[in-house]
């Protein structure tokens, strides 16, 4: 199942109902949520990312947006189907699920 680059774990925006103070304030406002990382997501964008697998079961990463495609696995271009043939082990960890240290 494809995931866009829009895609967000968390809302957003977030709902203020105090001052910088604590003062409680009339009425609520909307603002952006902080991100701890300073990485925000677009709100438009034609990108997704996909997790594949190679033939050796391995998971890598692939990311397409329009005429930009990019692997996160050694790959070649393959001139007789017009494709990214992976050829080697993947460059990034992509987790399916919930990572236990």
């Amino acid at each position: 199942m494809p995931v866009p680059n829009t895609a967000s774990l968390t809302n957003p925006n977030q709902v203020v109902t105090q001052d910088s103070q604590g003062n409680g304030i009339s009425g609520a406002a909307t603002i952006g949520q902080m991100d701890p990382y300073g990485a925000y997501n677009p709100t438009a964008s034609e990108g997704t990312f996909v997790i594949c697998v190679n033939a050796a079961g391995q998971k890598y990463l692939q990311y397409w947006e329009g005429p930009v495609s990019s692997m996160s696995a050694a790959a070649v271009w393959d001139y007789g189907t017009h494709t990214l043939k992976v050829t080697g082990a993947p460059t990034f960890v992509a987790r399916t699920k919930k990572h236990t240290p």
